[in-house]
């Protein structure tokens, strides 16, 4: 029978910013026959409560998951499913409200909101990691805090399938 288990934090990342990786899992051992699947994942504000500005408006999140780590320069990086280093995207869309007390709100409802489209192949072997970047029609940018939850489930494979997971699921410079 194999173990299921939950990566569960928090990071921050200012309104209207591009952010970088975010170290969620890290597997350092000789034991390559010891890998996981992704079987769920989603992110979600940890404050709705921030300065959203003067006025209501949009708000936009978008996140990967991944196995390796670059410096992120573009936005359209976030989403790239053409990137093999990326196994997991979400897009969640929010409002925001100017009142007595501002505050944002999902615009997709509760169970859809921050959830994850998983690559099926992706196994993870050594590391996972979380980025994402916020657009909003607010006009301050407040750090806000955001909450992901990854479920994976342990899983036993070979040495060799286990070397070929980490190989596609790095970054290989071959222009050089």
């Amino acid at each position: 029978m194999s173990k299921t288990f939950s990566l569960r934090g928090t990071f921050d990342i200012a309104d209207n910013s591009l952010g970088q990786h975010h170290s969620i899992f890290d597997y350092v051992s000789p034991d390559r026959k010891r890998a996981w699947k992704i079987r769920e994942a989603w992110i979600f504000p940890r404050d709705l409560r921030a300065e959203i500005g003067t006025g209501d408006g949009q708000y936009c999140i978008q996140a990967h998951l991944s196995t390796d780590t670059w410096t992120l320069s573009d936005w359209p990086e976030i989403v790239d499913v053409a990137d093999n280093r990326q196994c997991g995207w979400s897009t969640s869309q929010y409002v925001l409200r100017a009142a007595a007390t501002d505050f944002i709100a999902p615009a997709n409802g509760i169970p859809d909101c921050g959830a994850f489209v998983l690559d099926p192949d992706t196994i993870v072997v050594k590391e996972l990691y979380i980025a994402a970047a916020v657009a909003s029609e607010s006009t301050t940018s407040p750090t806000r805090s955001w909450n992901y939850v990854v479920v994976l489930e342990e899983m036993k494979i070979t040495p060799a399938q286990s070397i070929l997971q980490q190989v596609k699921g790095i970054g290989q410079d071959v222009s050089s």
